[in-house]
């Protein structure tokens, strides 16, 4: 395997991205993961690694995105969302120096970074074939009144405020409020999540194809780290997906 490249986006030392390759000839497909951790600044990338190894073992290129969280300097609103968009413009870098297929570019994330994953495709210009938010949060508000977290207090923590203080801020930055993307959504979740309720993936999904989008759920016999465990049936899951939009 090759040893990973690091890359970085921006100044601050959390925004890097971990980027490997799988030694196979021609143009490979791209992953892009944004890790979870209910964008607190105790969660970082290195839980993502298994995930990242299990999709090269799919044949995918991978790249592990870090970004500032809360109590990083500059995470939180907006610097946590930012940074989520713009690790994606090292894609076109990506594309022409390691020989990757432009037009087979999956947007994944987990939890935290499954709401970070659809935020950012409905605002970067890179070409994606489709995201793939497992677990995610897609509903702030509804995040924020069912307390999700240990302490209940992660989204008020990244948005810096209560949703009657700052109304625009919270909707501009909760994915659901922001209908559809122009490209495939498909929500990986587990049924026995009890960590971000299945419910956020069904609410996004039905709004989304409300509103014209294309968007399902894959709903799996899984809770909400199971999916990411890259020796089960529920990682065997996250590839088919993977594999469907990337074509």
């Amino acid at each position: 395997m090759r040893a990973a490249t690091r890359l970085t986006y921006g100044s601050s030392p959390h925004q890097w991205v971990e980027f490997r390759r799988p030694d196979v000839e021609g143009r490979v497909p791209l992953v892009v993961h944004l890790h979870g951790g209910f964008w607190r600044a105790e969660y970082a990338l290195d839980h993502a690694r298994p995930f990242c190894a299990g999709m090269r073992r799919a044949g995918y290129a991978t790249c592990n995105v870090e970004y500032r969280r809360v109590g990083n300097d500059g995470g939180g609103w907006p610097g946590t969302l930012d940074d989520a968009r713009d690790a994606l413009d090292l894609v076109p870098r990506l594309v022409d120096e390691q020989r990757l297929d432009p037009g087979r570019v999956v947007l994944t994330g987990h939890s935290a970074g499954g709401h970070l994953a659809l935020w950012a495709a409905a605002h970067t210009g890179v070409a994606l074939a489709g995201v793939v938010p497992i677990g995610a949060v897609t509903d702030l508000h509804d995040a924020h009144a069912r307390h999700l977290s240990d302490g209940g207090t992660a989204t008020l923590d990244l948005m810096g405020g209560e949703p009657d203080e700052f109304p625009e801020r919270w909707r501009s930055a909760s994915p659901i409020e922001d209908v559809p993307l122009d490209v495939p959504v498909v929500l990986v979740h587990g049924r026995d999540d009890d960590s971000v309720p299945i419910t956020q993936a069904e609410a996004y999904a039905d709004a989304a194809v409300a509103a014209g989008g294309r968007a399902r759920v894959e709903a799996v016999d899984a809770g909400h780290y199971d999916v990411l465990d890259a020796g089960s049936a529920f990682f065997d899951r996250v590839v088919a997906v993977v594999d469907e939009l990337a074509g």
